[in-house]
């Protein structure tokens, strides 16, 4: 068991009996288990590594990105490494944090336009990140039917975690 431990060696009887007793360390065993919080967006900020730790605290991190037990998202998605123990009873343990980029939904809102004037293609609009979807009373696909009257139109881009919207 863990800890420090006597034992004594006899050989031999009286008056010829000799001992030897040595001394042995037995250091605990440990875990550097950790759970990744992947994936995660570039603009979450800064994430306490130590509060991810499902094993032996106490240990060092390691890795692009990571200072002291702070992994910062803006380095991308990299390969991070928790290291506990002492040696002969050190172990590690390596994940790829996955970070996904920020996403952006603004758009230009076209008010006002005339109810007669024709649908309107959305996605001209964008002035953020493309490739997301559209939704609202008169709109379909990326078009919009002004003759539905004054509306909310929401843009949604991105994939979650990293999910965001506008609506105007």
């Amino acid at each position: 068991s863990a800890g420090t431990q006597s034992i004594t060696y006899t050989i031999g009887t009286a008056p010829c009996q000799e001992t030897s007793t040595q001394t042995i360390t037995v250091i605990p065993d440990v875990s550097p288990t950790w759970t990744n919080p992947s994936p995660i967006c570039a603009a979450a900020g800064n994430i306490n590594l130590n509060s991810l730790i499902t094993g032996t605290t106490g240990g060092t991190w390691s890795g692009t990105g990571v200072s002291g037990a702070t992994f910062n998202p803006s380095s991308g998605s990299q390969s991070v490494t928790y290291t506990v123990g002492t040696s002969p009873c050190q172990e590690t343990s390596t994940q790829t944090i996955t970070v996904i980029s920020d996403v952006s939904p603004t758009w230009t809102n076209p008010s006002p336009i005339c109810a007669a004037a024709g649908s309107i293609n959305l996605n001209p609009l964008i002035t953020g990140t493309t490739g997301g979807t559209w939704s609202g009373i008169g709109v379909s696909g990326t078009t919009f039917n002004p003759s539905s009257g004054s509306q909310s139109v929401t843009y949604t881009v991105g994939t979650s975690p990293c999910q965001e919207t506008s609506t105007q």
